[in-house]
């Protein structure tokens, strides 16, 4: 896998859709990343902005194919206004296979009033996840309820859906 060259931003592929991201739930979605790839800023596709509501930006490990530990609680930005909302962060991906290191983006709205995020319905990320109902064409995304203020250290998985969040990464 190359890395991701200095400066540029990478974002989540596939079809567009619109996400709506009520408060509180933790949304975690599957990237491939090169081992060692330093990241200076990480964000989220915001499709109309809302008051009242911060959105929560965060990586978590992989542990067996489900969101795990967190290794970055990155911070809060507003929800407003609408388009790419992101935060600088100091983050590099920790070493794995020369094919890349899965890891989880997560964004968490905290605060109000439901947010209405730009998703993702079809990409390389995009996969059945594990225990996965079949109600939907693509599970791409994985759920954790009850998130208020900081992100804990650990992710319980209560649900899956699709679309998944679009997220924006920037190479340091």
């Amino acid at each position: 896998m190359q890395p991701i060259p200095s400066g540029q931003w990478r974002g989540s592929p596939g079809a567009i859709a619109t996400l709506s991201a009520a408060v509180d739930i933790e949304r975690a979605q599957l990237v491939w990343l090169p081992p060692g790839q330093a990241l200076q800023a990480l964000g989220v596709y915001v499709n109309v902005g809302v008051a009242d509501t911060d959105l929560r930006l965060g990586i978590r490990a992989d542990s067996t194919g489900l969101p795990g530990a967190l290794l970055l609680d990155a911070g809060i930005i507003a929800a407003t206004p609408a388009g790419v909302r992101a935060l600088a962060i100091t983050f590099t991906v920790p070493a794995g296979p020369a094919t890349g290191v899965p890891l989880w983006l997560t964004v968490t709205p905290q605060g109000t009033n439901t947010v209405s995020l730009v998703g993702t319905v079809t990409g390389q990320e995009t996969r059945d996840l594990p225990n996965a109902n079949s109600a939907l064409l693509y599970h791409g995304t994985v759920t954790q309820g009850g998130v208020t203020g900081a992100l804990p250290a650990g992710f319980t998985p209560n649900g899956y859906a699709s679309p998944g969040p679009a997220f924006a990464i920037q190479a340091a």
